[in-house]
């Protein structure tokens, strides 16, 4: 499935904060891709009156839109772009090089968030770091969260589970994929996307200033020489994206590329062609959910963020998403897309 637009390059716009580590993995996918894109910066905490434009009530960040679809979850969004934007010349293919390879890149995305490397990392966030020390971001991750986070004595404790998780992938990238000794996860003489899954919460703890103080000198000597091979691994990936032809490392924090307003956003989105035109509800899929076509339906993250539910007419239903058409400003409509794995579908 590609996109049917005529237009060569579709219309991106990546709605992030700076320092996210979500949309770290999408600059870098649309970076390496060479996809060009405009950002349009929000708060890291709610409000973002941005996203009500959309006839949003989804709170997490980053979501993308491309042309006038929406996609929100990195998950789906990398997926998307892969298929909806074919490889060309300009464009270069990401896309793991059999289905083998496709299959590895896939669990590896699940295990990062479904298999909570990605908390694990997040458990090793210093207590005195200056976002856990503020009352206002700490409230805003909590109501997201729904319990509370400010436990010290908690966060300590569970401390050495979280850093055993990170080990562990250190450990599985080391003695498995990278044993053999090639440079990149599905070897070849460049990144895929498969890298960008294996390596993201890794390289956030061991060289984001952001995440300064998570790990302890012990522990980064530890992970450093007990398993050179992914150290490398993200040593490489890390100059490979630093380098003058990509310079994406550090795009979401960096002075956003031909950033736009949330007004610019929604008007320019709003009078573009969809992205997927033809969309379907699978019967089957259907049933099984208790929905129906065009019927009103609510969508939302079971993980986190699930107070916060959208509603709309069910447009789109498989076993990888499932797509809701929704009112936003002046009355314009707009096709959000979500993901399936992580978030309930049910009819109003």
């Amino acid at each position: 499935m590609t996109m049917t637009t005529k237009t060569e390059d579709p219309q991106i716009v990546l709605f992030c904060y700076p320092g996210s580590v979500f949309a770290r993995r999408v600059t870098w996918y649309l970076s390496l891709r060479r996809l060009p894109y405009k950002q349009c910066i929000q708060p890291n905490r709610l409000p973002r009156p941005d996203l009500a434009r959309f006839g949003l009530r989804y709170r997490r960040i980053p979501f993308l839109t491309l042309n006038r679809d929406i996609y929100t979850d990195t998950r789906l969004i990398i997926r998307k772009l892969d298929a909806l934007i074919p490889a060309s010349a300009a464009h270069p293919s990401l896309a793991p090089p059999d289905a083998a390879s496709a299959g590895l890149s896939a669990l590896l995305d699940a295990h990062a968030i479904e298999g909570g490397l990605f908390f694990a990392a997040v458990g090793l966030m210093p207590p005195d770091h200056a976002l856990v020390t503020d009352a206002a971001f700490v409230k805003d991750r909590e109501e997201m969260a729904g319990r509370r986070l400010d436990d010290v004595a908690a966060t300590k404790a569970a401390r050495p589970a979280a850093f055993a998780a990170v080990e562990r992938v250190f450990h599985l990238l080391e003695t498995t994929i990278l044993a053999d000794g090639r440079e990149w996860v599905c070897g070849g003489s460049g990144p895929t996307v498969a890298d960008i899954h294996a390596t993201w919460p890794l390289d956030w703890l061991l060289h984001d200033p952001f995440m300064a103080g998570a790990l302890t000198p012990y522990e980064r000597t530890h992970l450093t020489t007990t398993y050179p091979l992914t150290t490398a691994l993200l040593t490489r990936f890390r100059a490979h994206l630093s380098s003058p032809t990509i310079n994406a490392w550090d795009a979401e924090r960096a002075a956003p590329p031909s950033p736009i307003t949330g007004a610019e956003a929604a008007a320019a989105v709003a009078g573009a062609p969809w992205a997927e035109p033809e969309l379907k509800v699978d019967a089957a899929q259907a049933e099984a959910l208790g929905v129906a076509e065009s019927a009103e339906v609510e969508v939302w993250p079971t993980d986190y963020g699930s107070a916060h539910r959208d509603r709309g007419r069910l447009i789109g239903l498989g076993v990888g998403e499932v797509v809701l058409a929704v009112k936003g400003e002046g009355d314009a409509e707009f096709r959000v897309h979500f993901p399936r794995e992580g978030f309930a579908v049910k009819a109003v």
